[in-house]
């Protein structure tokens, strides 16, 4: 299937143009149209909405309500705006026992069902920043973090079930503790590839966690870049060996060298999960 990318005008491939976010939605909008050719349907969404907040999330609520008219409808959810639409609810969490895992679904009633939407909607919970969906805390923090004191931005959120949009100014927090990052390509110079990557240590970085180096700019051009790292993205191990500034990062990749490796494996921590990716070493 092919759609006209809205930039260019031209028709491509799906999955060359849309995110995994913008697939989802995609097939939730072909279900909601298919629906009533085929009723009887049991359908699963898993996080459908994840990416999404504010008015477009409670479209996406929307719909699947309307999907549910015909169909069977299960939905896993951490947005509020979907979560109310639904017509029964499972809190589904997680305990550890004996130091096992367990998965534990619990059907909610009508006042423990309003309890816990208002306990997703406690406080204001802040979708968009200038207009970029918000998934979570760890990428507000993220987001906001790399910012400087004095950025003016706009932030949509909900506040008591209600949409609202601000403008705001960023603050200077008292005895703030800036991160460090080097502003020169860390994976350059001396015995070291050029990756086309500036790093922090994580744990100067908000939101990014105590371990690894945080990638705080990625050059669009270079190998890191084509293989999927984005700025926000931490780097957790370079050939096996755990790092947490650059100065270990550069010695890992001069090791790899040594030992006449033409590609080093990266641990990468990303929002959505823990990745292996395999860079290029090998000087040109």
């Amino acid at each position: 299937m092919e759609l006209a990318d809205l930039s260019k005008q031209t028709r491509l491939p799906i999955d060359r143009i849309a995110s995994g976010g913008e697939l989802s939605r995609f097939l939730l909008a072909l279900k909601v149209c298919l629906a009533a050719r085929a009723p009887g349907l049991t359908l699963i969404f898993d996080e459908i909405d994840r990416g999404v907040g504010g008015a477009t999330a409670d479209a996406v609520g929307r719909r699947l309500q309307a999907l549910g008219q015909g169909a069977q409808v299960l939905v896993v959810t951490h947005s509020p705006q979907v979560a109310a639409r639904g017509a029964h609810h499972w809190q589904v969490g997680k305990r550890l026992t004996q130091g096992a895992s367990r998965t534990e679904i619990a059907g909610l009633g009508t006042d423990a069902r309003v309890e816990e939407i208002a306990r997703m909607l406690a406080g204001d919970v802040i979708t968009e920043i200038d207009g970029a969906s918000i998934k979570d805390s760890r990428e507000l923090a993220r987001k906001v973090g790399m910012m400087a004191p004095g950025t003016k931005i706009k932030v949509t959120l909900v506040r008591k079930g209600e949409i609202k949009n601000l403008a705001l100014t960023l603050g200077k927090m008292p005895n703030e503790q800036h991160a460090k990052a080097d502003t020169n390509d860390e994976m350059s110079g001396g015995d070291s590839p050029r990756l086309g990557l500036n790093l922090a240590p994580a744990k100067d970085v908000a939101g990014s966690g105590d371990q690894g180096v945080a990638v705080v700019g990625v050059d669009p051009n270079g190998p890191a870049a084509e293989r999927g790292i984005k700025t926000g993205d931490v780097i957790l191990d370079v050939g096996g060996k755990a790092v947490a500034n650059t100065a270990e990062v550069r010695k890992a990749l001069s090791d790899a060298r040594t030992a006449g490796k033409n590609t080093v494996l990266l641990r990468v921590k990303t929002a959505e999960a823990t990745r292996f990716v395999a860079l290029p070493i090998k000087k040109a």
